[in-house]
């Protein structure tokens, strides 16, 4: 399971969190702030960030 942070001014994203499991338990889980990255251009990550930034902005997030 992996968590990232998105700066939706800039369109960019760092992953914060990354956790492991295995059949249900916990294996490992590291926290830490990744470099800022710019979204790759019609991608999964693309979309993501646009459809958050706008659920964010449409409610004054």
């Amino acid at each position: 399971m992996l968590q990232y942070e998105l700066s939706c001014s800039d369109r960019r994203y760092r992953l914060r969190v990354a956790t492991k499991y295995l059949k249900g338990a916990l294996v490992s889980s590291s926290n830490w702030l990744g470099e800022w990255d710019t979204t790759v251009p019609e991608s999964i990550g693309e979309t993501v960030t646009k459809t958050v930034c706008a659920y964010a902005k449409a409610h004054g997030i």
